[in-house]
């Protein structure tokens, strides 16, 4: 559906509730454009709750980039697409005005392999040229390459941006990518790749796993940043990274900066946790270097740098660029079970002395091997000694005031994606923070009783994994019977901006 007519544009159509069933993966399943496939005019589009079964892509979305506006509201949410869908589930291009993907479930399967010319390419969103502010959502995806071929060019990508020379805002955030795997001979393949001539992207509490590249010899990365934008204004933060796996001497990669500069990395949590007995390098921050030359071009700060891998040159960060490319590189926690912690230029940094010599900076950072709660949750476990180092560990960042779970960051943020409090076991009838704010009984059976609420801004409840149970305004009295016999932490948000906690016991 569409229109061709720059003057009358298709307007105001609202597609729920349907289900589309493709006769081939040959052929796009539905295309809104001029009526065709070439580019097309409309404003208030909206594709809801649609089950998209069978195609070469399942939504086709393009517009006229050179018409001011036009595509504005586009709005495609809840569907589902899957089911045979060979390259794209989601593509967008030439949004001149605000378009948001949301809530989708796609799985795409890729069956056939690419030429030596022609690239077999699978995503399961595209935001393409000329879409310049588009909210990317909330969705849950997928992309296998089941092609057996290791001769033509392959790649997978969870969420593609990009280009877009003209982009205003793009977010992506809160997204969920499970499986990104095959064989893939690529360079881009990735969870979350962002190229071209792209600025003004924000791209934060991703949850990115299963990244596994079975082509011996190549990469597998979760977040590409490769545009050549050099003021590229880009904020990576919050986002959770794990399971990321090459073959034979193949790099995996948590966060890779390929090309271009101003970007700000922060609280990122990044595990690189699954071996495949691979013999090349793996690394949480990798620079590339023969790209990343301006001077100033990398904020890193408040991130948990780990690879677990065991096997392989493993590293926590990686460099071929030079030291001057970090404007600012502090207050992250540098961890590896390989031999050393870091490379840059041209050499080892075995040590955290020498990541501070050799980057620069990193006055503030740290090495300490965090204890995660499991392989698939990177909350850090709050009763692991060697997690005490790691609490309130950063430093206030204005862009981050949230975590993955959407607690807030305090004055002395932790390190990493989530928010957490490492505290010993207390069971005494009244306990105390620093802040001589006491708790008792403490252990409660239904109600729990503050001291004093002066100087409280709000109270959080969290289980030891640091998900929120509850938010409450100041009381001096908390009514949690309904919670369940067992250990809480009780984390107050004060007004100057700092955050005490206590953990207690529910009888």
């Amino acid at each position: 559906m569409g229109s061709p007519t720059s003057t009358a544009p298709l307007a105001n159509v609202a597609v729920k509730n349907a289900i589309f069933i493709n006769g081939s993966n040959g052929s796009t399943n539905f295309v809104v454009a001029n009526g065709a496939t070439a580019v097309g005019y409309f404003n208030n589009v909206t594709v809801q709750n649609n089950d998209i079964r069978v195609g070469f892509n399942g939504l086709y979305v393009l517009a006229d980039a050179t018409a001011a506006a036009n595509g504005n509201n586009l709005l495609i949410t809840g569907n589902t697409i899957n089911n045979n869908i060979l390259q794209n589930g989601i593509y967008e291009a030439g949004i001149g005005g605000t378009a948001t993907i949301s809530n989708n479930t796609i799985g795409i399967v890729r069956t056939t392999s690419g030429t030596t010319t022609t690239a077999a390419a699978a995503f399961g969103i595209s935001v393409s040229t000329g879409s310049n502010n588009t909210t990317v959502s909330g969705n849950t995806i997928s992309v296998k390459n089941t092609a057996t071929s290791t001769t033509g060019i392959n790649y997978n990508i969870g969420i593609s941006i990009g280009p877009g020379a003209t982009n205003v805002s793009t977010q992506v955030y809160n997204n969920t990518i499970t499986e990104v795997s095959g064989i893939l001979t690529y360079v881009n393949s990735s969870a979350i790749y962002l190229g071209g001539a792209t600025a003004n992207v924000s791209i934060y509490s991703n949850k990115l796993s299963g990244l596994k590249n079975t082509m011996s010899g190549n990469l597998m990365q979760a977040i590409v940043l490769g545009t050549t934008s050099t003021a590229a204004n880009t904020l990576v933060y919050n986002n959770l990274i794990s399971d990321v796996l090459a073959t034979g001497a193949g790099q995996a990669t948590g966060i890779y900066v390929y090309s271009g500069a101003g970007y700000k990395i922060y609280s990122n949590t990044v595990n690189l946790n699954t071996s495949n007995a691979e013999t090349g390098i793996s690394t949480a921050l990798s620079v590339l270097g023969t790209n990343v030359t301006a001077a100033n071009a990398l904020d890193v700060r408040n991130n948990l740098f780990i690879n677990n891998k065991t096997s392989g040159s493993r590293f926590a960060i990686y460099s071929t660029s030079p030291s001057t490319v970090f404007g600012n590189i502090n207050y992250n926690d540098y961890a590896t079970t390989g031999t050393a912690l870091g490379y840059i230029g041209s050499a080892n940094k075995t040590t955290l002395a020498d990541i501070q010599t050799g980057f620069g900076g990193n006055a503030n950072s740290l090495n300490i091997s965090p204890v995660f709660v499991s392989g698939t949750d990177l909350h850090l476990n709050t009763s692991a000694p060697a997690n005490s180092g790691l609490d309130n560990a950063g430093v206030a960042l204005p862009e981050v005031t949230m975590d993955f779970a959407g607690m807030p960051r305090g004055s002395t943020p932790d390190l990493g994606g989530y928010e957490f409090s490492y505290l010993v076991l207390a069971t005494n009838d009244v306990t105390k923070n620093k802040n001589n704010i006491s708790v008792y009984p403490n252990p409660f059976a239904e109600t729990l009783k503050i001291s004093d609420i002066k100087g409280i801004k709000s109270i959080n409840v969290t289980d030891l994994s640091g998900r929120n149970l509850k938010t409450l305004s100041p009381s001096n009295e908390l009514d949690l019977r309904d919670l369940k016999t067992g250990l809480y932490v009780i984390s107050f948000q004060l007004e100057d901006g700092s955050r005490q906690t206590v953990k207690v016991i529910k009888k």
